[in-house]
């Protein structure tokens, strides 16, 4: 009835757009559904959360590198009267990795030409176990995954038809770097292999592709772009500052000091290991990292992952190169370079937070990898069937990730309230260890509960921006001067 009223030119062109953004948006909505499910309804000290959360509440200032972007996102979220503020900000995880989802899906099916292939392979990475986990609580790494994906889907999905689509392209790639820029410096692990990507889709020969390279570089609007999103982001993160919300890290008041929080100076600089002193060595990182990544994906992800690479390397060579880059510096690389405490089960849980990003490179190689599998038993079953299978396997991490899940998680909000249980109005309470601290800044700064009682961290003394913000705060504090 609906096509005897439309054209068939129409019909067609419906039926080609559905088919091209199907698969993105029914993989992004079915995540999203999965994760909000079990998203925590209250604060978590899991990973830096109830800071992110405390700074998200007030347009604040969680560590460094600032993260302008996430905050004011945080904020807005903050905003929205549907349940606990905690649970409002929770919530933007799910939002940020489920439209990672959709741009991993729509990558594969650039690279593959395949909706059922980028259906599968950006369930099957969507619902591993760490993406899973890292969806469901306040965190910095969601929203890094999101422009990851946007960064490879652009970089690989524009080709050398016309001189505009070649600079749109490139102009959607200065806006992806530029939104890194404004929220944690992470982004760059993935720009070699973008570069790569974009090479790729630039022409036949290397002199083509590089010169095409150059062009897009020396135009001055994606300069703007570039620098002119984290100028503006950070911008408003100082003016916002200004009002000395509760977490304030680095007591912003001058540009001087916008520096020092950008530029990490607190944690020894940019290219400094975690806290700026390394923990274990490169070994003990790449096991970590390896156990990590099985635990995720398991035995069947990691034959998705070498069949793919398989069929990509050999039909869609740079761009394989392109994605096997990103995932291998954004992981491996990245680890030893960070040297995370992974001598424990504690730490081991830490540091599996830092391995969606590589997951998110690896996408394509699950997608091509469901591909091939799709192809391999059209031969043998019927289309459907093959695509039910195909189908079965993308959700099928659910199954082993089923005790993942935050949504009765109550340990952070409890623990918050006992640091101060049988404390008297009027107290000084001294911490130590980033969950007891963030915990007291939520619950002295935001929820307001901490009455007249002064709480700080002696560990954090050492920076004089850190003494100056309590005297300010706490005029009748007296500080003894440090020995020496």
């Amino acid at each position: 009835m609906v096509e005897s009223l439309l054209s068939p030119s129409i019909v067609t062109g419906i039926r080609r757009r559905i088919g091209i953004q199907g698969a993105p948006l029914l993989s992004a909505v079915f995540v999203f559904v999965v994760y909000i499910l079990r998203s925590a309804r209250s604060l978590t000290v899991l990973g830096d959360s109830a800071i992110f959360v405390s700074a998200a509440a007030q347009a604040g200032v969680p560590q460094p590198s600032g993260y302008p972007l996430y905050t004011l996102l945080g904020r807005l979220a903050a905003s929205i009267p549907l349940g606990s503020i905690p649970a409002r900000v929770n919530a933007l995880s799910a939002v940020c990795h489920a439209g990672a989802v959709g741009f991993m899906a729509a990558t594969i099916q650039v690279v593959t030409g395949s909706p059922v292939a980028a259906l599968c392979g950006a369930l099957f990475i969507g619902c591993s176990r760490a993406f899973l986990l890292g969806s469901l609580y306040a965190e910095a790494f969601p929203l890094n995954d999101l422009l990851t994906a946007a960064l490879m889907y652009f970089a690989c999905g524009f080709g050398p038809n016309t001189e505009g689509r070649r600079f749109s392209g490139f102009r959607a790639c200065a806006v992806c770097m530029g939104l890194g820029a404004s929220h944690h410096q992470m982004l760059t692990l993935s720009l070699p292999g973008a570069l790569v990507l974009v090479a790729g889709s630039q022409g036949d020969t290397i002199g083509k592709r590089l010169l095409a390279l150059a062009r897009g570089a020396l135009r001055w609007p994606l300069w703007v772009l570039f620098l002119g999103i984290p100028v503006f982001s950070y911008g408003l993160q100082f003016a916002l500052a200004r009002r000395d919300p509760a977490q304030n890290w680095g007591d912003l008041g001058s540009l001087g000091e916008v520096f020092r929080l950008v530029t990490r100076a607190d944690y020894g600089g940019l290219f400094s290991p975690h806290l700026g002193a390394p923990q274990t060595d490169a070994i003990s990182e790449l096991a970590a990292y390896s156990k990590n990544l099985w635990g995720s994906v398991g035995w069947l992800g990691c034959g998705l992952f070498a069949i793919g690479a398989y069929r990509l390397f050999r039909e869609r060579r740079t761009q394989a190169f392109g994605f096997g880059m990103t995932a291998l510096i954004a992981g491996p690389v990245f680890s030893v370079l960070n040297r995370l405490d992974v001598s424990n089960a504690a730490g081991l849980a830490n540091a599996e937070r830092f391995i969606t990003m590589s997951l998110v490179a690896l996408a394509p190689f699950a997608g091509a990898g469901v591909a091939q599998l799709e192809a391999l038993g059209s031969r043998f079953l019927n289309e459907p069937v093959a695509r039910a299978c195909a189908g079965a396997l993308a959700v099928l991490p659910l199954w082993f990730a089923r005790d993942v899940n935050l949504r009765k998680h109550l340990r952070g909000a409890d623990f918050s309230a006992d640091l101060l249980l049988g404390v008297e109005d009027r107290s000084l309470v001294l911490t130590t260890g980033d969950a007891a601290n963030s915990a007291l800044v939520y619950r002295c700064g935001v929820e307001l509960r901490c009455g007249r009682s002064i709480t700080f961290s002696p560990g954090q003394l050492h920076f004089d921006w850190r003494v100056r913000q309590l005297k300010r705060r706490n005029p009748d504090l007296v500080l003894a001067a440090p020995a020496g």
